[in-house]
């Protein structure tokens, strides 16, 4: 599985043109076998992803490590590979599976966003999402041929910025990791839920105030 020399070429030069400030991303990986798939294909789409971006530009900072070394279980990672993104020891958007396809596009907006510092929320969603005291966390469920799924996937990431260190929001892709999806019964994606509860969940891509909302309602 690999990255094709124009889609690199693209990636690389939104990152030159666009990058505002720092940005950091961890990749956790492992050579055991995780998840519902042979990880194997995907840790090395990784590699070669984070191979284009990490002499980009210094404000980019790209660590690999591994999966389940300490940092790994203080996150509490199970699938390979799995990417996180932030900035100044925050890690707040998560991509669990290598984000192939569709999902591409969405891994290099997070990087942008996070280095603009601007989730580019309405100020009342701002307001509200400073009112939640608990950590939570976000899943979206997602697969690399969804048309839908990236916007699901920046609205998430933009709302996990924005709330500090209140919100956790993870990007799973359900061809590598399966197993998870089942245990919220993923029938179409994107899904989302909230703090493991499968009574929450949103299918499709929702508004910006029915999330917010939802996260209240937790």
């Amino acid at each position: 599985m690999r990255i094709d020399d124009e889609t690199l070429e693209t990636i690389r030069s939104r990152l030159k043109t666009e990058l505002t400030d720092s940005a950091e991303i961890l990749l956790f990986t492992t050579d055991r076998m995780t998840g519902s798939c042979d990880n194997r294909g995907y840790n090395d789409f990784a590699d070669q992803l984070l191979d284009a971006i990490a002499d980009v530009d210094r404000r980019l900072s790209v660590r690999r490590l591994d999966l389940f070394g300490d940092e790994g279980r203080a996150f509490g990672l199970s699938l390979s590979p799995t990417l996180l993104i932030g900035a100044q020891e925050r890690f707040p958007v998560q991509f669990h599976g290598a984000p192939t396809g569709n999902l591409g596009g969405a891994f290099i907006e997070a990087i942008l966003m996070i280095s603009r510092r601007d989730p580019d929320l309405t100020p009342e969603s701002r307001r509200l999402l400073g009112t939640i005291a608990r950590p939570v966390t976000v899943e979206c469920f997602v697969a690399p041929d969804c048309a839908y799924c990236p916007a699901a996937v920046d609205l998430g990431a933009r709302i996990a910025f924005s709330s500090g260190d209140v919100i956790t929001f993870r990007s799973i892709d359900i061809t590598q990791g399966m197993d998870r999806a089942l245990l919220f019964d993923v029938a179409s994606v994107p899904h989302l839920v909230i703090g493991e509860d499968p009574s929450t969940a949103l299918v499709g891509v929702p508004r910006e105030e029915a999330l917010v909302g939802a996260l209240l309602g937790r």
